[in-house]
């Protein structure tokens, strides 16, 4: 397989309303898998989430989160510390830092000389064996929008990510979000969801069209994807999975400095433990 599979944000809880223990341990797994490019995660994190004292018996929503989460692909490990904080019922604030390493293989790390370079499917192929090990670190800040008004859902995420690089460069390709970055340099992920939920007989089920834009500020690389995505949630338990879901999306590049008018498909399998 190539690299990172994105993380998929569709987990996140579309109910704003519940009752959930005053302190509560968390810990999940996710099973992520793409093509296009290809790419396979395993994601998992264990937190501790406070539901703060002020909200009323009836809401969920006001919380603070924090832990640590580890991510193994072909491409990298990942390993990392966060923490989430819902001051409101329609927005969530997260923060991350990552330490990575990468494997010298399948796409991790690979340098370019300028950002101009073409680095679709055939360049990495061909450049296979290519790649060195290095480190790396991350910073992310993410702001999410979500509404939800009878069977209608919306979401509307923004990822700020600043990266450093170890290795030749100056350019870095990152598998992740498939572009070309500068040692130093940020990127900016923004996504619109728009979703109508119903009940099916293995749980609640959201589908709707989704737009996404990515930007990267040295490189002035920007992607935009339009697509279709969907998420399947059980309240059951299935075996060991609490919460268990099942979520896709599948998006045409309508710009993209290397798959422009190709198809990209996501799926991911998760749940509580």
């Amino acid at each position: 397989m190539w690299p990172v599979a994105r993380v998929f944000c569709l987990a996140i809880p579309l109910t704003l309303a519940g009752t959930e223990p005053a302190l509560e341990r968390i810990q999940s797994i996710q099973l992520g898998l793409e093509a296009n490019p290809a790419g396979l995660e395993l994601l998992w994190s264990r937190s501790l989430r406070k539901t703060l004292a002020w909200r009323s018996p009836g809401e969920s929503w006001a919380s603070l989160e924090g832990g640590m989460v580890m991510a193994l692909t072909p491409a990298l490990g990942r390993v990392g510390l966060f923490g989430e904080w819902q001051p409101l019922p329609v927005l969530i604030l997260r923060a991350e830092a990552d330490q990575l390493r990468y494997t010298g293989q399948h796409g991790g790390v690979l340098s370019f000389e300028r950002s101009s370079l073409p680095f679709g499917q055939p360049v990495l192929d061909a450049r296979r064996g290519d790649e060195e090990s290095a480190s790396a670190r991350r910073v992310q800040a993410q702001a999410t929008l979500q509404y939800r008004a009878g069977p209608l859902v919306f979401r509307a995420p923004l990822n700020l990510v600043w990266t450093r690089n170890a290795g030749r460069g100056p350019w870095f390709y990152d598998p992740q979000y498939d572009t070309l970055l500068r040692d130093g340099d940020r990127l900016q992920d923004t996504s619109l969801q728009v979703g109508w939920a119903g009940g099916t007989g293995l749980g609640e089920l959201v589908v709707g069209p989704s737009y996404e834009v990515t930007r990267t500020r040295e490189a002035g690389l920007e992607r935009r994807r339009a697509g279709l995505f969907g998420l399947l949630r059980r309240a059951s338990p299935a075996g060991w999975l609490v919460e268990p879901y099942l979520a896709f999306q599948v998006g045409r590049d309508l710009r993209d400095p290397n798959r422009r008018g190709q198809i990209n498909t996501q799926l991911a399998l998760g749940g509580r433990f």
